[in-house]
């Protein structure tokens, strides 16, 4: 059953069994589960080598379950690691917020586009679902339910 089957991203790197990912992270055998839905989110690492186990559990949904699971498995594996940074929403006024209201084209087919909803920013990318978005500073700003920030100027 966790053999590998269905090759997935770059040719010989990982495979797709069965509803497990197996893969090699930090140069060991890695077979991992993620999955989530409205409410929760969730990533099982199992490193078969080593008997050992990351598990990351999230009560929201939530796309950062991955890069914890990722620094844990650095300190497993005993690999240099960092420790997510905590961002905090300040206020900025409707004027202030509205500087940033517009499209962004980031790539020639992918276009970000701004928009104010009361005090709130939110972001749409092309063919994506709608992000809000929080201030940190002037002119920074991180989303929630996916690991991004963004510096507009």
């Amino acid at each position: 059953m966790l053999a590998p089957q269905v090759a997935i991203g770059s040719p010989g790197k990982a495979y797709y069994d069965f509803g497990w990912v197996i893969s090699t992270t930090f140069g060991r055998k890695e077979i991992s589960h993620g999955s989530g839905i409205e409410g929760f989110t969730s990533l099982n690492s199992w490193f078969s080598d080593d008997d050992a186990y990351v598990i990351v559990l999230d009560n929201v949904t939530s796309a950062v379950v991955g890069g914890v699971a990722h620094e844990l498995a650095a300190i497993l594996s005993g690999q240099k690691y960092e420790i997510p940074k905590v961002h905090k929403a300040i206020a900025l006024g409707p004027a202030q917020l509205d500087k940033f209201v517009g499209q962004y084209q980031l790539a020639p087919q992918f276009i970000l586009t701004v928009r104010r909803n009361g005090d709130q920013l939110n972001t749409q990318a092309t063919h994506q679902g709608v992000v809000p978005i929080y201030p940190e500073s002037q002119n920074e700003f991180f989303a929630k339910v996916v690991d991004a920030q963004f510096s507009i100027v």
